[in-house]
């Protein structure tokens, strides 16, 4: 099975999730941000299993956090769950998360 290409986008400050699929064998998850406005911002992993919790009562760990340009990154290790989470924003600031598990 290939990797598939998952996105999610913020307008203004807040946050937005992809699920991922911890059980597959290819662990390694590979994300990018593109931005507008620099908003600041933080892209934040969790093993805590969406489908069975709200990703407000999720444990998030940053793993890049206070950028404010466009940023790329990998992280080798299973994932239930990836997300942006922009904290401070200029007028119509957006960010998008583009994310390949196993890519």
């Amino acid at each position: 099975m290939g990797s598939k290409l998952q996105q999610v986008t913020v307008t203004g400050s807040g946050a937005g999730s992809l699920n991922l699929n911890p059980a597959s064998k290819q662990i390694q998850i590979t994300w990018r941000v593109q931005q507008t406005n620099q908003p600041t911002y933080a892209v934040q992993g969790t093993l805590i299993n969406l489908l069975e919790t709200t990703a407000t009562a999720a444990d998030w760990f940053d793993l890049v956090s206070g950028a404010t340009t466009d940023r790329d990154g990998s992280f080798v290790a299973p994932l239930n769950a990836i997300r942006i989470n922009v904290t401070v924003v200029s007028a119509s600031s957006t960010a998008t998360l583009r994310v390949i598990q196993g890519g």
